[in-house]
C-alpha cells in the first residue's frame, strides 16, 4: 500500500513538470522561428509600408 502511495505522489509531482517542460519547449521553438522569420522580412517592411 505504501508503494502505491509513493508512486501516486511521484506521478502527481512529475506530470505537471513534464507538461510545463513540453510547453516551454514549444514556446521556445516558436520564439526561435519568429526570430528567424523576422530576420528575412525586416527589409521588406521598411520598403513597403502597410497600406490600409
Amino acid at each position: 500500500m505504501l508503494e502505491i502511495l509513493e508512486s501516486l505522489i511521484f506521478v502527481v509531482i512529475m506530470v505537471p513538470l513534464f507538461i510545463a517542460l513540453i510547453l516551454g519547449m514549444i514556446w521556445g521553438i516558436g520564439t526561435v522561428c519568429n526570430v528567424i522569420s523576422g530576420v528575412g522580412h525586416s527589409k521588406e517592411k521598411r520598403k513597403h509600408p502597410q497600406q490600409n
